[in-house]
């Protein structure tokens, strides 16, 4: 599965940046983790288990969201446009 993510990432790019020049791509998790494990047990309960789809992304944006996504999680008000600027939008990599 990494060596597809790599291939897919080589391809089409990072799904965050669009860069195809990273020399290692990570598996998004897509919704991130820390969203996915911070819902409701009622939200559990209805919706059932979380689908994880898994994008290629780039290191610097890896960063970038894990920085936006702690500061999210402690409560802090960083979000920022460049914070948000990281978080999931929409991509020709995934259906909308």
């Amino acid at each position: 599965q990494r060596q597809r993510l790599q291939r897919f990432g080589k391809q089409f790019g990072c799904h965050t940046c669009g860069t195809r020049f990273a020399t290692l791509y990570v598996g998004d998790h897509v919704p991130p983790l820390s969203l996915a494990n911070s819902r409701s047990r009622l939200a559990r309960l209805v919706h059932g288990p979380v689908k994880f789809c898994f994008h290629p992304q780039c290191r610097t944006c890896c960063a970038k969201q894990a920085k936006a996504l702690a500061r999210q999680s402690n409560g802090m008000s960083g979000r920022t446009a460049a914070g948000a600027a990281v978080m999931h939008l929409p991509s020709l990599l995934r259906p909308t």
